[in-house]
């Protein structure tokens, strides 16, 4: 990725060819298409009204049906762009990528796609305004001029092609995922109808059959296929229909009439989507694996079951190129096809999927001596050098209890940065819509900084959030996180995935939470009613507290005295009970229609996995019942996920 940091070499260039910096004054108009799109007015009103918060001047906005002014920001493909960028005129941008280029007294911010050109507004404004967005509702933007620096010529390339995050309740909409400078499918789905922000709600799009995994059943399914062809399907060694076992059985690769029907059906679905870039085809999410002559010889060569894989792969892809050379072709290396053949390499248009679901989260991939982490690290560095790219499935949140801590920081950053070293062009961080997951709105801002540049320092951005959200209470909050981040246990018995059950203390002992609630309250006191202080503060110290209070409650369940107990202590828990209790009626009331229907997809409050599901427990205690029995981790009776 080009740097973004050489300012100082930048100027002395600009002097030396005569080239004179540019301070952002009233005299300056922002130029745009006439005949542009909406998204092309919305990187021009974006561009005037962050540049008014910082300078305190109104820039007008022109078309490029006038002249063009002598002082100017030039956005998108104006007619004047061509010119103005000289040397650069006709380049082809790579994904997302963009070019600022002074000219003299003129800014171009030129582009490939509509969402780049809102890229490069942004890009600006950080740079040279110091505006920032922490959080889909905080921001920053000092008062000060804005210098373009003498010289600017640069391709600013991102270090993630497509860079997505699960975060339901902030990301889905448009506008924050075009300020995070998000672009994957999981993003930008809400108040983008219009297409104000960007052409398409995000670039990467998957078509809906042959989406990101478990895909062979779009080929040819048991329930079309399962008796009239069960030849189509998984065999044994002595050549038999395996159909039975699975309810989505594995295919038999090497049959000729499965190789046609993935050409008919991907060719049909590749010309009736134009719309779609991504389609997939991988392995169902079952352990076995064809055994037939064929398949077996191929897999024997290749050293496993990516070789029956990669072999029909590669025919789709070459099909696929016939069809629509813009597509990408994607699969998973998963289970059986974990591993990369020996000898066969994928074309340029396949991208290969792995999921760090063996991995270790506490630390980064290099250096860390989990199997786990070591194993990944092998995968990554292998596939990425026989394939058009690899596409990464990572956590960054504990599907337990989505508020227990999982102080991850310092690992994304680690294994991004691997990630781009590795090949990989897309990124997918699978977080939730949590408000009170531990410290999940700084981890969406550094993924975000990071998959853009992931050879930037962790430790200014996190200082940096900690002081714009924060405020007074930002060293007492950080101090927090240092607590949970620098925790030590045994790192070599213990992998922190991303399921660490919430009751459990042998990573982090109850007195650390308890620690942390002193910490919570006395940040509350330095900010008080302070917005948006306050309301980042409460739900870091009501996350921290639902840990504590399921810990008690499942004492309790179990017979057992908690760890903290007293008349006093139980009376701050049953008010944390009922805090509770209120957010989550509140939150399944919001999540109704007028008639009960549930209207809000995705609903999964304060955790997914069935295991962590203890609202039974806490409306006992709340209610002074008979706690629920319950047996490692699974309810005998009164079980519901929400």
């Amino acid at each position: 990725m080009i740097s973004f940091r050489f300012w100082s070499c930048l100027l002395s260039i600009g002097v030396a060819f005569g080239c004179a910096a540019g301070t952002l004054d009233s005299a300056y108009r922002i130029v745009i298409p006439a005949n542009g799109t909406p998204c092309h007015r919305t990187a021009a009103d974006e561009f005037a009204n962050w540049a008014e918060k910082v300078t305190g001047k109104r820039l007008s906005v022109v078309t490029d049906a006038g002249p063009l002014p002598e002082k100017a920001v030039v956005i998108g493909p104006t007619k004047y762009t061509q010119e103005l960028l000289g040397d650069h005129a006709g380049e082809t941008y790579p994904e997302s990528a963009f070019r600022l280029k002074l000219n003299g007294g003129r800014l171009v911010i030129s582009a490939g796609s509509d969402q780049a050109v809102l890229y490069g507004v942004y890009e600006v404004l950080r740079r040279y305004g110091k505006v920032e967005f922490y959080t889909p509702d905080i921001s920053v933007a000092p008062a000060g001029d804005i210098v373009f620096p003498a010289g600017l010529d640069e391709l600013v390339v991102p270090s993630i092609a497509y860079r997505d995050i699960l975060c339901r309740r902030s990301f889905m909409d448009a506008a924050a995922a075009a300020r995070f400078r998000f672009n994957g499918t999981h993003v930008g789905q809400k108040g983008n109808k219009d297409k104000r922000w960007g052409t398409e709600t995000c670039a990467l799009k998957w078509h809906k059959k042959f989406n990101h995994c478990h895909t062979f059943h779009a080929i040819a399914s048991k329930k079309e296929f399962g008796k009239s062809h069960p030849e189509y399907f998984l065999k044994d060694t002595n050549g038999v229909p395996c159909v039975k076992h699975d309810k989505r059985p594995q295919l038999c690769l090497t049959n000729p009439d499965v190789v046609r029907l993935g050409k008919e059906r991907l060719t049909a679905a590749l010309k009736s989507s134009p719309d779609k870039k991504w389609f997939g085809i991988s392995q169902e999410d079952t352990t076995r694996w064809c055994k037939c002559k064929d398949c077996a010889a191929i897999d024997g060569a290749e050293g496993g079951a990516a070789g029956t894989l990669c072999t029909y792969l590669n025919t789709m892809a070459d099909e696929m190129a016939k069809v629509r050379p813009d597509a990408k072709l994607t699969t998973l290396a998963y289970h059986q096809t974990r591993n990369p053949p020996k000898s066969i390499k994928l074309r340029d248009n396949v991208l290969v999927g792995l999921c760090v679901t063996e991995c270790d989260f506490s630390r980064p991939l290099v250096g860390n001596p989990n199997m786990g982490n070591k194993t990944f690290l092998d995968a990554i560095t292998k596939w990425g050098k026989i394939c058009g790219g690899v596409w990464i499935w990572d956590y960054c949140t504990d599907y337990d209890w989505f508020p227990m801590a999982m102080p991850d920081v310092g690992a994304l950053a680690g294994n991004i940065k691997l990630f781009a070293d590795n090949n990989v062009k897309y990124v997918y961080e699978s977080g939730d819509g949590c408000p009170y997951s531990f410290f999940f709105d700084l981890k969406a801002y550094v993924i975000s900084r990071l998959l853009w540049d992931a050879n930037q320092p962790l430790e200014p951005l996190v200082d940096g959030f900690m002081k714009a959200c924060y405020g007074p209470a930002a060293d007492e909050v950080r101090s927090i996180f240092d607590l949970f981040e620098k925790h030590d246990y045994d790192r070599v018995a213990l992998r922190m995935g991303y399921g660490v059950d919430a009751t459990k203390t042998n990573f982090y002992p109850t007195a650390l939470f308890e620690d942390a609630a002193k910490r919570w309250r006395k940040a509350a006191a330095l900010v008080g009613n302070a917005a948006p202080y306050a309301e980042m503060i409460r739900r870091g110290r009501v996350g921290n507290d639902s840990v504590r209070l399921i810990r008690y409650c499942y004492s309790l369940a179990c017979g057992e005295t908690p760890a903290f107990d007293s008349p006093a202590y139980r009376e701050e828990m049953l008010k944390v009970a009922k805090e509770f209790m209120d957010i989550e009626n509140a939150r399944v009331a919001a999540a109704k229609g007028p008639k009960g229907k549930k209207k809000a997809p995705w609903s999964w409050g304060w955790a997914m996995n069935g295991r962590a599901c203890h609202y039974p427990l806490i409306k006992a205690f709340l209610e002074g019942k008979k706690m629920p029995k319950r047996v490692r981790g699974k309810w005998v009776k009164g079980s519901r996920l929400i």
